[in-house]
Parts: structure tokens; sequence; C-alpha cells
């Protein structure tokens, strides 16, 4: 049987996986991570001599000596020491800083266009070394060992099917299944690598996609419920492009809707959502969603497109949508409420932050009520699951409870 184009899904299911799923994956099998310090590190190690003179990499240099000095005179609290730690080598977050200049030049300057000249040559030397990387990181043993991790664990098919369980620990059930529910299930993968798709692909194995005669059920999601998965062979949709393909990955930011609608020129080939056709391809997938999860991602301005798109989607009154958060946990000393309560506001600014004036105002013109309308909007179908370590929930895991 082929997928019922004409089907009505009764739940489509979106979920943006980022760099954490990666991380999560090659330090359980403990090999070489894909952070961004890694590669610095790779580009010290080994082409330092050809790079050193590189303006992205001499801003990369620095913001590195301002964070250790920054970490030397302030140690109280570990979780923002551990998300600066982490992000104070993103270049993606140095180009959007250095464009800024160029962008408020609307009138197209020969001298505009020689700094975007200089910062994108920067961009596709790194670009060359971080494409070398990425496949000596994550070349064919790591992704044999992923799949194999997979396949032995069944974990492609408990991600789809016992993803209900990890739902079950939140304070409130944000999505209801009944039998016979048809699901459509998208992985937006953030990643240049291929260790998602390895993860999640659904081989025979593990998932039969036609396993009786009479009926559609092929998903076994609970205690006399049953569902039927359509799209089990186009799950993963790399919306940064892939390792194996050089001029496939992008790298960018996200300008306002305004900035961009007044930027013409070179000035738009670093927005990402216009490299990567973000309103044709993935659009309708947020507007059509009854449920979206967020795994293994850090809320960075970068990426800004999603989290407005996802907050219009919550807002949407007429057809409900719930938003799940995988947030990892690296203290033990922080309770899980505060966890919560610290991730729901950390989604909510960035969004609010890539608002313009006019914008804001639409929720209300006194200065002091617009922020809490805007947030009140749409808090209570945010839900955060902290974790520890990948054994702790089911979806994109590695819990072999029930195997």
């Amino acid at each position: 049987m082929g997928e019922n184009k004409n089907c009505k899904f009764d739940k489509q299911i979106l979920a943006l996986v980022g760099n954490g799923f990666d991380i999560s994956m090659l330090e359980k099998l403990h090999w070489v991570k894909t952070r961004y310090d890694d590669f610095y590190n790779y580009l010290h190690d080994y082409h330092l001599d050809n790079i050193k003179d590189n303006k992205l990499y001499k801003e990369m240099n620095e913001l590195k000596g301002k964070q250790e000095g920054k970490q030397e005179d302030k140690q109280e609290d570990k979780q923002e020491d551990k998300q600066k730690e982490m992000n104070w080598s993103d270049f993606e977050n140095i180009l959007q800083d250095k464009f800024k200049n160029v962008q408020n030049d609307t009138g197209g300057s020969k001298q505009a266009s020689d700094r975007t000249d200089e910062w994108l040559n920067a961009l596709n030397e790194l670009t060359d070394i971080f494409y070398e990387f990425l496949n000596e990181v994550v070349g064919e043993k790591q992704l044999l060992s992923v799949r194999k991790l997979s396949k032995n664990g069944k974990l492609a098919k408990n991600s789809i099917e016992c993803f209900l369980k990890d739902l079950e620990k939140l304070k409130n059930q944000p999505l209801t299944i009944k039998n016979g529910d048809k699901f459509k299930f998208d992985f937006i993968n953030f990643n240049y690598t291929m260790l998602l798709d390895n993860y999640m692909f659904l081989d025979l194995e593990q998932f039969n996609p036609h396993p009786y005669i009479n009926g559609e059920s092929n998903l076994d999601i609970a205690d006399n419920i049953n569902g039927y998965l359509y799209n089990y062979r186009n799950l993963i949709h790399h919306v940064n492009g892939n390792q194996y393909i050089r001029d496939s990955m992008v790298f960018g930011y996200t300008l306002q809707d305004y900035q961009y609608s007044e930027k013409k020129g070179k000035n738009v080939v670093m927005h990402k959502p216009f490299l990567g056709n973000y309103d044709v391809l993935y659009e309708d997938m947020i507007k059509n969603a009854n449920c979206i999860i967020i795994f293994g991602m850090s809320f960075g301005k970068t990426d800004s497109w999603w989290w407005n798109k996802i907050y219009e989607r919550l807002k949407c009154k007429n057809d409900n949508c719930e938003l799940i958060i995988y947030w990892y946990k690296n203290d033990d000393n922080v309770d899980d409420d505060n966890v919560i309560d610290n991730v729901i506001k950390k989604f909510l600014n960035i969004v609010w932050d890539n608002f313009n004036e006019s914008e804001k105002d639409r929720f209300s013109k006194n200065e002091e009520d617009k922020k809490k309308i805007f947030s009140d909007e749409v808090k209570d179908k945010i839900h955060v699951y902290p974790f520890k370590n990948s054994e702790d929930h089911y979806f994109l895991g590695t819990n072999l409870e029930d195997n």
C-alpha cells in the first residue's frame, strides 16, 4: 500500500533536531564530538598556518580569549557558563554581528560590497575545512556504529512508538492519541552529519510497514492503541545541507522580515531562510503540526525564523498545537522546576527580541503589558523535558527498557 496523498493525518509531529543529538550519540560511542569548539581545536591543530590570517578565525580567536577570561572571573552560574562555552566559537553568530554594518548600507556601495566579499571569502575558506573535519569525525565507522546501536536497541521505532512514555513524566499531557490515528513524523535535521538519518532509518528488523493483511496499523503505541505511520521512508529533512555535498552546507543567520524585504543583493546570501527555501519547504510543516518537538538545540538568534514561526503556530486558537522541549540538564544542583521555567523564558525571550517595535505593539500599546500578553498567549502550551543523559528518554535516546 503506497502513501495516500489525500489522507488527512490525525497527528502531524514535527521534530527539530540540533547538534545536541550528534554529541549524545558520539559521546555514547566514545567518539570525538562535533561541537564548534572541537572544530576550533581542529583548525588550530591542523590548519593554523593556512588560516591564521582568516578574518573569521581571528574573530573566533578573540572571542575565545574573552570567554576564557569571563569564566576565570565568574563561576557561580554553571548552567549559563556551560551555555556560553558551547557557543563561543559559533561563527554564525560572529557573521551576524559583523554583517550588521553591511546590512545598514541600503545603497549597495562598492565599499559595502567589498566588505561582504571579504567575509564570504573567509567563510568559504573555513567551510572547506569544516567539510573535511566533519567527514573525519563522522565517517563510515561512526555512522555504522550508530546504525548498529539503533537497530539492536530498536531505537528508531522506540522514538516514534514510545515517546508518549516520555510525555507521561510531564506535568500536563500535551498530546492525546486515540486508536487508529494516522501519523506523519517529520524530522528537521539542523546537523550536517548523517547520524540522525542512520539512527532513525526504519529497517525491516525494527519496523514492518504493513504487518497485517487487513487494516492499516503499523504502530503499537500503547495498550489497545495502534496507529499508522505513513511517511516511514521520508522522515528526515536536512535544512542546512549535509556533510557529503560541500556546497549544500549552509551557514548564515536570520534577518528580520522587514530587514529582508529592504535589503537586496549580496546581503541576502547570508539569510538562511532564503538559502534554505524555508517558506516553500518547511512553513507548512509548522502550520500543520499538532505537536512540535525541539531536541538538542539552543535558542540561538541565527535560527530565529523557526522560533518565530513556532510561536505563531502555538498562538493559533482554532487548531491546537503543543511544544515539547527536550533540554539537557548539566547541573544536578538545579531542580527540574527551575530548569523548566528558565527554558520557557529562553524560548519566549528569543522570539520577543526578534520582533520589531510594530510587532510588539500588536499585543498592547501599554509598555508594561505587552510582553506579559505575548507570553500568556502560549506559555501553557510549552512543555520541557529535562534529562541528564541519553538513557533518560525514549525519543532519540538510548533507553532500552522495553527491549
